[in-house]
C-alpha cells in the first residue's frame, strides 16, 4: 500500500504525518484549524512502511532550515535509491485551494466513523481483513473509500495504524531499509529473523546466516518494490511492511469500567457447580487470582507480564469445569472471555458445554471457515492461531491444552 508523507504546520507547531488518503488530512486539519494552516506534502508516494519509518526519523532529528537535507538524509537511511531520492519534491498546500469535500461534516461520515470504531474494538486485522468485516454489516460501499476512512479514523485517534512488518532497531541507530543485517518482526504473530538473500550463483547448500528464519523479500506487486513478508503465519494471510494492520487504542485506566469494582461472592459462584473440594479448592485459587489481579489486560499493564495461574491436572480430572467459576466470575463483572485451545474438534465440542453452561450468555465460536468470524460475544471460543486476529479484547484468557503447542508469550 503506497502512503504520503508531508509536515503540517499550524499554529500549535510543526508536526510530521503519514496519509492513506490526503483528502482525509486537508478535511480533518481544515475542520481544526480553518484556514490557518499549511500542508507541506513529500512526492512521489512510499510505501506505507517506508513512510513510516521516514516519519519516525524525521522526527528525531531537527528539520528547521534543513527540511530537504534531513528528508534525504533520512532517505538514504531507510535505503531509498538515489534516483528516488532526486526525484522528491515538496508540494505546499494551503486550505484557500481547496474545496471542501462533500462527505466533510456529514452526519452520515459520524456515524460509519462510530460503527467502524465500535466493531475493530479489541480486533487486530490486516487491510483485506477489515474489509471484508465493514462488508458483513451489509453496507459494502465503505470498502470503496477505505483510504479515507481509515485516515480519517487514524487522525481522529479512533484507531491506529502499524505496518504489518517492523524493522528492529539496535542502539537508536536506523540501518539502511535492504541490510541484510537488519532485524525483522512480524507485529501479528512475533516472529523475528529471516534475511534478505544475496545474489549468489550456483546450486547448494546456503552459508551460515542465510537460511530463512520467518521474514522473506519479494518484489511486491502493491509498492512496486522490494518488500518483506511473514511466512510464519502466512496461512492467516500475508503480512507485509508496506500494509497496515489495524486496531483500536488500549483503554487506559481513567477509561476501565465501573463493573469491575463490583464483585460477585466468592462462595455463591463456587456452590454453584457441583465441584468437588478438591475441584474447589482449585477453582478457589484461580477466583483469588483473578480478584488480585483484575483486569488483568489493563491495569497491570505497566507492571511487567500479565500474571499467570495454571491448573495442571490429568485427563478426566474435570479441567473444563473447573475454569467456570471464573468464566462466571469475570462475565459478572463485565468483561469478556476467551477459551482457547489448539484443536477445531475441540472448540466444537465445547461449544454445547460452555453454551448449556451459560444459556443467557452470546458464546462465539471462531476456527477456520467458521460462520461467526465477524460475530462479538461475552464468550469466544476459538482456536489458539485466532488470537492473532486480537488486541488487548479480553479480561479472561484462558489456554487448554498448553503443552500441545510451543507456545512463546510475544508482546505486541
Amino acid at each position: 500500500m503506497m502512503a504520503l508523507v508531508y509536515v503540517l504546520l499550524s499554529p500549535k507547531g510543526c508536526s510530521w504525518h503519514v496519509s492513506l488518503d490526503i483528502r482525509a488530512d486537508r478535511d480533518h486539519w481544515f475542520r481544526l484549524y480553518g484556514s490557518r494552516f499549511k500542508l507541506r506534502v513529500l512526492e512521489p508516494a512510499l510505501s506505507f512502511g517506508q513512510a513510516m519509518e521516514l516519519v519516525h526519523h524525521i522526527s528525531l532529528s531537527s528539520a528547521e532550515g534543513k527540511l530537504m537535507e534531513t528528508l534525504r538524509s533520512g532517505g538514504r537511511e531507510i535505503g531509498m535509491a538515489r534516483k528516488k531520492l532526486r526525484e522528491w519534491r515538496l508540494r505546499e498546500w494551503k486550505p484557500s485551494m481547496f474545496e471542501r469535500s462533500s462527505i466533510d461534516g456529514n452526519t452520515e461520515m459520524e456515524r460509519v466513523l462510530a460503527t467502524m470504531s465500535f466493531l475493530l474494538k479489541g480486533r487486530f486485522l490486516l487491510l483485506e481483513e477489515f474489509k471484508a468485516l465493514m462488508q458483513n454489516q451489509g453496507e459494502p460501499q465503505w470498502a470503496e473509500a477505505v483510504g479515507y476512512l481509515l485516515q480519517s479514523a487514524w487522525l481522529q485517534g479512533r484507531i491506529v495504524l502499524e505496518s504489518g512488518v517492523e524493522k528492529r532497531k539496535s542502539g537508536g541507530v536506523l540501518k539502511f531499509l535492504l541490510d541484510s543485517s537488519s532485524k525483522w518482526r512480524c507485529r501479528r504473530c512475533g516472529s523475528e529473523g529471516a534475511r534478505r538473500y544475496p545474489k549468489r550463483k550456483g546450486p547448494g547448500p546456503r552459508a551460515d546466516g542465510e537460511v530463512p528464519v520467518s521474514i522473506v523479500w519479494t518484489d511486491c506487486p502493491y509498492c512496486q518494490g522490494p518488500c518483506p513478508y511473514c511466512e510464519t503465519c502466512l496461512t492467516m494471510g500475508r503480512v507485509r511492511y508496506c500494509t497496515p494492520l489495524i486496531r483500536t487504542e488500549t483503554l487506559n485506566e481513567s477509561q476501565e469500567k465501573e463493573e469491575w469494582a463490583q464483585e460477585p461472592d466468592r462462595q455463591a459462584i463456587l456452590s454453584r457447580w457441583g465441584l468437588s473440594e478438591v475441584q474447589k479448592e482449585a477453582s478457589g485459587l484461580a477466583l483469588d487470582f483473578l480478584k488480585a489481579n483484575k483486569p488483568l489486560s489493563r491495569k497491570n499493564k505497566n507492571e511487567g507480564p500479565t500474571k499467570k495461574f495454571l491448573i495442571w491436572a490429568v485427563t478426566g480430572a474435570g479441567k473444563t469445569e473447573m475454569i467456570f467459576p471464573m468464566i462466571q466470575y469475570t462475565l459478572a463483572c463485565g468483561g469478556k472471555v476467551v477459551v482457547a485451545t489448539p484443536r477445531r474438534d475441540v472448540v466444537l465440542e465445547l461449544k454445547p458445554r460452555l453454551e448449556k453452561a451459560f444459556p443467557s450468555v452470546k458464546v462465539v465460536t471462531l476456527y477456520g471457515g467458521s460462520e461467526q468470524r465477524w460475530e462479538q460475544g461475552e464468550l469466544t471460543l476459538a482456536t489458539t492461531h485466532q488470537l492473532m486476529r486480537f488486541h488487548r479484547a479480553f479480561e479472561l484468557v484462558i489456554v487448554d491444552e498448553l503443552d500441545a503447542l510451543p507456545y512463546v508469550t510475544k508482546s505486541k
